[in-house]
Order: C-alpha cells, then structure tokens, then sequence
C-alpha cells in the first residue's frame, strides 16, 4: 500500500485523535467513504478512530483488518441513519454522478452534530483557470481523466457551499492541501500571472486561487429527507 498523499495526511491531521468521555471506553465511529485501497482508513484506525469503510472496489483490494463494504456510492450508503460520527469524502465527489445524493446520504448515516470532510480538486484555482482558457477544461478534468472515467463532476467550491447547505450542514472551514509554486514552467507561468490578476479575480483568498485540493470540513446541523 502506497504511503499517505499530502491530502489524506492534512484530513488525518484535521481530525486529530478522538475524544473519549471519562469512563467511556468506545471509540467515535468513522466512515471513509470512496476508500479506495485503505491509505486513510489504515492512518485513522491507529489515530484510534472505529472505522469503517466502503467504496466500489473488490473487498480483497482493502485491508482486512478494518470493516469494509463494497458499494456504489451513486446509489447510497450502506449503514443505517444516525450511524457515524464523521465521515469523511476524500477525493470522492468528483467521481460520482450526483453530489446533492451523496451528501444526503452522508446527513442521514452521520449523527446529529457529526462531522464530515470532503475534498475534490480545486477547479478555480488559477492554474486551472489558465487551462481552461486555453484549452477549454479544468485542472484534473483532462481528456484522459474523463475517458477513464475517473473525474466526471467538477464541482467549485460555490457549489459545495451550496450543496452542504442544502444537505443540512454547516460549514466550519475550507482550506487547500497545497499551493502551486515555480515548479515547472506552465505552473510558474499560472503563479505569476495569478500575482498579478488576483486583486481583480473571485474569490480574494490566494489560498483558493493557488490550491490544488480543495479540502472542507462541516458538520450536520439538522437532518434532511
């Protein structure tokens, strides 16, 4: 199994290690929803987090020490409602055909006041916005991308605000994995060129302009149908 990416480092680091009530022995309850192989699963449970976990691939991909269930995640969440304490959506969204059902899952099997964290790719980033106006698509959204049907919904983070909204969530922050720096020509040109455009640009926050990932954290408010 590959070591953590940068993004599944930053989410484990936002969740920390769990809290436990005097004389409370269990532990909070997580989903890693679109799993993938495990890298975040397996990081979670040694932070002490009951994990569990689910995504479209076969169970014998995943580590067999943690709970898994295959599932397409288009359809729904297999746990009942009222089920976890966070979930969390790493590199998820993007892959799915309708983020609002998604979400809505993720209100009804997350308890009243549980967190959940998504991320997807950062598509009004600077860089991103240079691609596009060149070559008519966004950062991570590249021919290649969509033939293999990897990245198929880019979603800006105008539309996540709305669509936790909606879903009945909060949010509590939004921040980014990492900024582009001067690290290849085409990205050196999108940094300068984002110096010096951003006073004029939305939104004014040069983290959102320059971030490759867009990582959010919120938490459910009220419950939805």
């Amino acid at each position: 199994m590959e070591e953590l990416d940068t993004t599944h480092m930053k989410v484990a680091e936002m969740l920390g290690k769990p809290m436990q009530s005097p004389g409370c022995n269990a532990r909070p309850k997580i989903l890693d929803a679109g799993a993938g192989e495990g890298r975040l699963s397996v990081e979670l449970k040694k932070r002490g987090f009951d994990v569990s976990a689910c995504d479209i691939l076969l169970e014998n991909r995943f580590p067999q020490d943690i709970e898994y269930k295959r599932a397409d995640l288009n359809e729904g969440i297999p746990y009942p409602d009222n089920y976890f304490d966070v979930v969390t959506c790493v590199e998820l969204v993007e892959h799915l055909e309708d983020p609002w059902h998604l979400l809505t899952e993720c209100n009804r099997v997350l308890k009243k006041g549980g967190a959940i964290v998504i991320t997807t790719p950062n598509i009004i980033n600077f860089y991103s916005r240079i691609a596009f106006l060149l070559k008519g698509r966004f950062f991570c959204f590249g021919p290649n991308e969509m033939r293999r049907g990897d990245h198929i919904n880019p979603v800006t983070i105008w539309e996540i605000r709305n669509i936790l909204n909606d879903t009945g969530f909060g949010i509590e922050t939004e921040s980014c994995n990492r900024k582009f720096g001067l690290d290849g020509i085409k990205k050196g040109v999108a940094f300068i060129a984002c110096m010096m455009l951003s006073p004029f640009l939305s939104p004014k926050d040069t983290n959102l302009l320059r971030g490759e990932i867009l990582i959010i954290k919120a938490r459910k408010v009220k419950a939805v149908e």
